[in-house]
């Protein structure tokens, strides 16, 4: 997530109840975007990857996962 109070995606303020989210892994390929980009060329979530999207904030998760190091043990 990317996100500060006066945050734009592609030029226009974010819808009230969404935070502009960066798409990196999908599970559902062809899987309708509530707000399509810009163009005609990012509708679904399999085409906006690699791309940032206005996301609803009901449907976002934040969890952490930590790392450690052998050398941590």
């Amino acid at each position: 997530m990317h996100n500060i109070q006066s945050d734009t995606l592609h030029g226009r303020h974010l819808p009230d109840g969404h935070l502009k989210v960066s798409v990196e892994v999908v599970v559902e390929l062809d899987a309708s975007l509530s707000i399509p980009g810009d163009d005609d060329d990012i509708m679904t979530i399999k085409d906006a990857v690699g791309t940032f999207v206005a996301w609803p904030l009901n449907l976002i998760q934040v969890s952490f996962m930590v790392c450690l190091n052998s050398s941590d043990k």
